[in-house]
């Protein structure tokens, strides 16, 4: 019985801690710009700079294009990820979107996304 005990005791300890390294941050886009091309299509624009409750912490970042109001299980229309560190001297990163000219009167939205690694 005491066993029992100790076992479920160890096992309140490690999911709880599991849980919490799950967070993901959600981040601002900055400097979000449309610019029209003369052959039809667009380019978007934007920086991201990472803010994050876990200081000091190598973060794996995603950033997706998609349409206005869209669901995470949605494949996004474009995707790019890169992996940034969060500290003192954090600097923005600049990316771009190309977008075709199907897509040119939707209303698009840039979506970031931050994991805390270990």
């Amino acid at each position: 019985m005491k066993r029992r005990f100790a076992f479920l005791f160890c096992l309140g300890l490690i999911f709880p801690a599991q849980a919490k390294e799950k967070n993901d941050v959600e981040l601002e886009t900055l400097n979000l710009k449309r610019v029209f091309d003369k052959n039809g299509g667009s380019k978007i624009s934007f920086s991201v700079k990472l803010e994050s409750p876990f200081k000091g912490r190598l973060h794996k970042v995603s950033c997706r294009l998609d349409k206005q109001g869209f669901a995470n299980g949605d494949a996004p229309i474009d995707l790019v990820k890169f992996v940034s560190y969060e500290g003192p001297l954090a600097k923005k990163h600049k990316f771009t979107f190309d977008v075709d000219k199907t897509r040119v009167k939707e209303r698009l939205n840039v979506f970031c996304l931050a994991k805390a690694r270990l």
